[in-house]
């Protein structure tokens, strides 16, 4: 069989490198425009023609690795791409600092805790420790997603959310987030209200049969929801006379955090 030439291999191999290099440069145009970017603007940013720049952005949405709002056509980095950064990015002050308070929580409560984060309308595992009591409550590992509003830690990242955003952001997970409520109307609506009037996120069972689970959020220092701690635990230890001390050592690890993120420079 004939082989083909190198030089017809060569403009193959180079149109492909081409792609790959302007999707990085509006890759990294995002990057710098955290909250969204127009196609105009990110054209001109990776220097490249609006429809190169939309069908690049095109390939790219489709493998999770950019995401479009249809309400404002705004470009952002894609949940596929924000998920691999806090999986694999280890010196995340957020990280570090959270890892630290899951230990502490986890110790004194013998739960299992959890690091919750948003990406887009879902959520992040973003870190998981057990605690030593022998019947764990491993719902969710690290790298799982779920529909914002879904499990204790998710649903503190919606409830706190301010006023307004919480309402748009919560009719449009709402779909998403049925299922896991059984189909339940009017559900995740319930449990923000709950949520933000009793000061803590919970989930009594709705998820998991005889699984029980309370979170509370992390705030930035404009007053939105950057992370969620939260802790999971079998029916029988989530009684009304032991929440209360859970729910205080979430929210003392939780101002730590604060705390420690507002005094970086």
């Amino acid at each position: 069989m004939r082989q083909p030439s190198p030089s017809r291999e060569l403009p193959a191999d180079a149109g492909e490198t081409r792609s790959v290099e302007r999707a990085a440069r509006l890759l990294r145009a995002l990057v710098a425009r955290q909250g969204g970017a127009r196609l105009t603007d990110l054209a001109a940013a990776a220097s490249l023609h609006k429809a190169t720049a939309l069908r690049l952005l095109g390939a790219l949405e489709r493998q999770g690795l950019v995401r479009r709002d249809p309400s404002t056509k705004l470009y952002a980095l894609g949940i596929e791409l924000l998920a691999a950064g806090w999986i694999s990015v280890e010196g995340s002050v957020l990280r570090d600092l959270g890892r630290a308070a899951l230990e502490r929580v986890a110790e004194e409560t013998g739960d299992t805790a959890y690091l919750t984060v948003r990406l887009g309308l879902e959520s992040l595992c973003a870190d998981r420790q057990e605690g030593d009591y022998p019947i764990k409550t491993l719902t969710l590992h690290v790298g799982a997603r779920r529909p914002l509003g879904v499990g204790a830690g998710s649903l503190a990242l919606l409830a706190f959310l301010p006023d307004g955003e919480w309402q748009r952001v919560a009719a449009q997970v709402t779909p998403h987030a049925r299922s896991y409520y059984n189909d339940a109307p009017g559900t995740l609506e319930r449990l923000v209200e709950e949520a933000r009037a009793q000061g803590h996120a919970a989930n009594p069972g709705l998820i998991i049969p005889g699984m029980q689970a309370v979170a509370v959020p992390v705030m930035t220092a404009g007053g939105a929801p950057m992370a969620a701690l939260s802790v999971a635990a079998i029916t029988g230890r989530m009684g009304p006379e032991r929440i209360p001390a859970i729910v205080a050592a979430l929210k003392r690890e939780a101002r730590r955090i604060e705390q420690a993120l507002w005094a970086s420079p």
